[in-house]
C-alpha cells in the first residue's frame, strides 16, 4: 500500500489541518513534524504513523532522520502546503509501479512541459512509448527530465524512491527550505532517472497545474494564503479555475480570511 508522507510543522497547524482533512479516504499516511508538548491527538490519530524531528536541525536532516524511519521503497512525499483535492489512488499505485519496474527516482506529480530536446513519451497506462507530435488528448504521459536548469529536483508533490531522496538530503543535509532547490543540488541531481507529467489535458491549479488523477492546490505562497477573487488568478495571473469551487469552500470552512496569512 502506497505511502502518502506529509512534512509539517506546529508553526502551520492551520495549513496542516487542513491538508489532514484532506488526506480521509488515503489508508496509509505518514506525518512528519516537529516535536512538541502540544494536544494534537486528534490530528495524529488520522495518520498511520507519525515521526517526529528535532526543530533545530536543518530542513534536509529533518527529512534524513524521518526518512530513515520508513521501510517503504517508495513514497508519495508532499509538503502541508500542497493541498490534496483529489487522487486516483490506483493511477497512484500504478506510476509507482511503474517507477520499481524501471528503477525510476523520482515521479513529479505536477504537470510539466515536455523538455525540449526529448522526442519521446512513454504512455503511462499502456508503456508504449510513442512520439511527440502523436499525443493523444486524455493520454497521462512520462518524459525524462534531466537538465538541471529546469529545476528537476523540488519540494513539489512527487512520487520517490526512498532511497535516492534519502541521499540527497544526506548529501546536502544543511540545506534549508528556501536553499534546497540552488544549483549545486540540481546538477547534483541529473545522474537521477527523474520523470515529468504531461497531458494535453490540463486543469489549472493556481501556481501549478495538474491532471485530473492528482490535482493539488498550492495554497500559500511566500507566507500569504491564495487570493480569492472574481477571476480565479494567483497574484502572478495563473489560473485556479479548476479547483475555484474547492478553494472558496475551504476559506469558508477554515475562516482563513480572518488568519494573518490571509492578504489584504
Amino acid at each position: 500500500m502506497t505511502n502518502y508522507v506529509i512534512y509539517s510543522n506546529t508553526d502551520y497547524l492551520d495549513i496542516l489541518k487542513i491538508q489532514t482533512d484532506h488526506i480521509t479516504g488515503i489508508n496509509n499516511a505518514t506525518l512528519f513534524i516537529d516535536e512538541n508538548d502540544m494536544d494534537l491527538k486528534a490530528l495524529y490519530e488520522k495518520y498511520n504513523k507519525v515521526i517526529f524531528y528535532d526543530n533545530t536541525d536543518s530542513y534536509a536532516t529533518r527529512i534524513l532522520k524521518c526518512l530513515k524511519h520508513i521501510d517503504d521503497d517508495y513514497i508519495v512525499f508532499i509538503h502541508d502546503i500542497d493541498i490534496i483535492i483529489n487522487v486516483d489512488l490506483l493511477f497512484i499505485d500504478k506510476l509507482i509501479e511503474f517507477s520499481r519496474k524501471n528503477t525510476v527516482d523520482k515521479i513529479d506529480l505536477k504537470l510539466s512541459n515536455v523538455p525540449q530536446n526529448e522526442k519521446r513519451l512513454i504512455d503511462v497506462v499502456s508503456e508504449k512509448v510513442t512520439q511527440v507530435d502523436c499525443v493523444e488528448p486524455d493520454v497521462i504521459y512520462l518524459s525524462r527530465h534531466n537538465n538541471p536548469n529546469n529545476v528537476i529536483y523540488n519540494v513539489n508533490p512527487s512520487i520517490w524512491k526512498r532511497s535516492s531522496l534519502l541521499e540527497i538530503m544526506e548529501s546536502f543535509k544543511d540545506e534549508t527550505y528556501r536553499t534546497i532547490e540552488r544549483m549545486e543540488v540540481q546538477n547534483y541531481c541529473a545522474k537521477f532517472a527523474i520523470l515529468g507529467i504531461y497531458s494535453k489535458n490540463k486543469k489549472f491549479c493556481g501556481y501549478y497545474n495538474c491532471m485530473n488523477q492528482f490535482k493539488f492546490l498550492h495554497i500559500s505562497h511566500s507566507g500569504n494564503f491564495l487570493t480569492l477573487n472574481d477571476e480565479s488568478t494567483t497574484d502572478y495571473g495563473q489560473s485556479y479555475n479548476d479547483v475555484k469551487v474547492e478553494y472558496r469552500n475551504i476559506v469558508d470552512k477554515y475562516n482563513l480570511t480572518q488568519s494573518k496569512k490571509w492578504k489584504k
